[in-house]
């Protein structure tokens, strides 16, 4: 259906492309928002006077805007795995271009203008940037999870690196994380990271209903005894069992999203 070649067509996308749609898009959105601190501060959709007597920051704004965002990295952060790191970073740039805006205003001798303009396009700012990048990254999840058959897995261990395998995942196109599995029964029946947290006790139910194939183990702290114990009781499910890096090797630099078998049949033979 076109509809779906369209919506797949814009998924593989060449990254130096999203990038620059990304600038573009920015570029948009700063203007939007200078335009956005007039129409706000004046209470008027157009202000003439105000919008003739600044033409030259709509000009330069969104330039230096582009150029900010690009020192601090914000190109390089990846739509589907954007954190707190990248909006932190549009924070940064947006609070800095506001003051420079102020010191344009001033350096260029604009008349009339309102020095609560820059404060109002600070906010607007956030929320065209910002909520642009929440917005695409929720349109790739969407595809992701519509056009991409992944396999539902239980993560068995709700905590960072459950988390953040969990984020992982929902990039991928392999797996897709249905829920967590814990010991902490002050977790059980809570969301984590937007996934029910299940009791292991519960697990031949839990796998029924959501047709579970894998489960994998983000534990990488676990000690052997600990570990042992949960894959004995894991043996009994008909499902695959693939875990995490250990800690010595996430910490040197292993990525937590590279996921290893563990054949339980022979693992006790192993231990």
């Amino acid at each position: 259906m076109p509809l779906k070649k369209i919506h797949i067509g814009l998924f593989s996308l060449n990254r130096h492309f999203k990038r620059l749609v990304l600038v573009i898009m920015d570029a948009a959105a700063l203007i939007l928002a200078l335009w956005s601190a007039y129409a706000l501060r004046l209470a008027d959709l157009w202000p003439e006077p105000y919008l003739i007597a600044g033409k030259w920051l709509f000009v330069t704004t969104p330039i230096l805007g582009v150029l900010i965002f690009i020192r601090l990295g914000l190109y390089r952060a990846v739509l589907r795995f954007l954190g707190t790191q990248a909006m932190w970073a549009v924070f940064k740039g947006v609070i800095l271009l506001s003051v420079v805006l102020l010191l344009l205003s001033q350096f260029l001798e604009i008349k009339p203008f309102s020095r609560s303009v820059p404060i109002n396009f600070g906010l607007a700012a956030l929320l065209y940037v910002g909520g642009s990048r929440l917005l695409l990254r929720s349109y790739y999840n969407w595809l992701i999870q519509r056009y991409v058959e992944k396999a539902p897995v239980l993560i068995y261990g709700a905590g960072g690196a459950g988390v953040q395998l969990s984020h992982a995942l929902h990039g991928g196109a392999e797996f897709m994380p249905v829920g967590f599995v814990d010991d902490d029964r002050t977790l059980w029946k809570s969301s984590v990271a937007g996934l029910n947290v299940f009791c292991p006790d519960n697990l031949k139910n839990v796998i029924e209903q959501y047709g579970v194939t894998h489960i994998l183990l983000a534990l990488p702290s676990l000690s052997a005894t600990r570990k042992r114990k949960i894959l004995e009781k894991l043996a009994q499910y008909p499902v695959h069992v693939k875990t995490i890096p250990a800690m010595p090797e996430l910490i040197s630099g292993e990525e937590i999203g590279r996921l290893r078998d563990i054949k339980l049949r022979i693992y006790w033979v192993v231990m």
